[in-house]
């Protein structure tokens, strides 16, 4: 979906005075909201519209004139209109290159503390928390967001990073007591998870996101519904399709300097694990997936790509 939305809004004239976008081509029909344009766009419409936007629209189309294919990390399964819709508006062939992904090669580590952790609790009990590799909240971002899941009286496993190259820790943030005080019901890990171990886990239910494009893929590959948070570039698009497109998410908030309501986080939780408001999104999650793994051997066609490629 994002790169196909990318493709209209840099080969279109978008109205820079309209609070909703609206892209209506071939097969895809999307509004988008300002601020869930990508950032670049967003920035050039509407902060200094003319002529620096002509300049990208132009260095765009010599690029897409002189590529022979396009690749994209999704599935057809998955993407299928928005994969036809980049073939027939670029006149190229256009190859969905993901690899659904399968239980690690040597199996999930069980001595691990998050393992272990998770092996205490029931199958769909535990929501899995994490922003992604170079999204870090503030202090204020994680005081509303911890009152939020604290308040929803839900088990947890929230991985907590430091931002790079500086020396604050993030935990810091967390207030006084916390980890321990929630110590019956969440589990606070400081650094690196493995992430896909975690999400192939029974007892995890829900995964609480940036909606990275990594990330979701990894989500929607193993059957997990997500609870989304969009902050910058791409996740706004993500988020959209996950939430609106798709059907296996809620969202949150949105916006790198949101601060997310308490209120709505508990309410979201709450919903997602313990109502069939939660069911119907991993029922749908699971077909997701499974239309992912019924493609797979049509696209996962390195192969056919290098076939095309040898042949110009």
């Amino acid at each position: 979906m994002g790169v196909a939305l990318h493709q209209y809004l840099y080969t279109n004239l978008v109205p820079d005075d309209r609070e909703i976008i609206e892209i209506c081509d071939q097969c895809i029909n999307v509004n988008l909201r300002r601020t869930e344009l990508p950032q670049l766009l967003r920035s050039e419409l509407f902060i200094s519209p003319q002529p620096s936007l002509t300049v990208l629209q132009q260095a765009y189309a010599s690029r897409k004139e002189i590529c022979a294919t396009t690749l994209v990390n999704s599935f057809d399964g998955l993407e299928a209109e928005y994969l036809h819709y980049l073939e027939e508006s670029t006149g190229k062939p256009v190859w969905g290159i993901a690899n659904p992904l399968r239980r690690p090669q040597h199996g999930i580590d069980n001595e691990l503390e998050c393992i272990c952790w998770l092996d205490t609790w029931k199958q769909n009990s535990v929501l899995y928390v994490l922003f992604g590799s170079q999204t870090f909240l503030s202090k204020e971002q994680t005081k509303a967001l911890v009152k939020g899941i604290a308040a929803s009286k839900q088990s947890f496993i929230w991985m907590i990073k430091d931002p790079v190259g500086s020396n604050v820790n993030s935990c810091d943030f967390l207030p006084e007591g916390f980890i321990k005080e929630m110590e019956d019901g969440g589990l606070v890990i400081h650094g690196w998870v493995p992430q896909l171990q975690i999400l192939l886990y029974p007892s995890t239910t829900f995964f609480m996101t940036h909606c990275g494009w990594n990330s979701a893929l990894e989500s929607m590959s193993v059957g997990v519904p997500m609870v989304v948070w969009p902050m910058v570039f791409d996740q706004f698009i993500n988020a959209k399709l996950v939430t609106e497109q798709l059907g296996i998410g809620l969202q949150i908030c949105e916006g790198f300097d949101a601060i997310a309501s308490t209120d709505i986080v508990e309410n979201i939780v709450k919903a997602t694990m313990t109502t069939e408001i939660g069911e119907d999104l991993r029922l749908q999650a699971l077909k997701i997936k499974e239309s992912i793994n019924e493609a797979s051997c049509k696209l996962c066609c390195i192969g056919g790509f290098v076939s095309y490629i040898l042949n110009l």
